[in-house]
């Protein structure tokens, strides 16, 4: 759990579908992976694995006991994914088109095998864009000793 480009399980999003799931809700009830197992396992009557998943909560929060059987309606996607990256002479700003140069070179093959600044700033930057600074201050390279 490194890095900015890292979403932290603890702080994801769950989807749930189904006709007895609360259409239109934002359940805010803080739930974690042992809930999602607890509920299946209420669901089709089975008994816990261990004690993490029979001491969770249920997600009882996303039901209701009245089922929908009204079809899905799906929203449309609004962002082109045919020009999400735009050929490297393409670009205008300096530092994203290199970063789109060196984005290319680096190995996605292997886990881990990019360099982690490098990539964390090349995300930064086409997130954030290339005006706002990197906050290298956020980022320490070693860990302060507690003895």
């Amino acid at each position: 759990q490194n890095g900015f480009d890292h979403i932290s399980g603890y702080r994801t999003t769950a989807y749930l579908a189904g006709p007895y799931v609360k259409r239109g809700e934002v359940i805010k009830t803080n739930y974690n992976t042992t809930s999602f197992l607890r509920t299946i396992e209420q669901i089709l009557g089975l008994t816990p694995m261990n004690q993490f998943d029979a001491a969770a909560s249920p997600m009882f929060d996303c039901f209701t006991s009245q089922a929908d059987f009204r079809p899905f309606m799906p929203v449309a996607n609004r962002i082109p994914l045919d020009e999400l990256n735009p050929r490297p002479e393409d670009i205008q700003n300096q530092l994203l088109k290199k970063n789109a140069l060196v984005s290319a070179r680096l190995n996605f093959k292997i886990i881990d095998a990019c360099p982690e600044t490098v990539l964390n700033k090349i995300i930064w930057h086409s997130v954030k864009g290339p005006e706002v600074p990197y906050p290298d201050w956020a980022v320490t390279l070693e860990q302060a000793d507690d003895d």
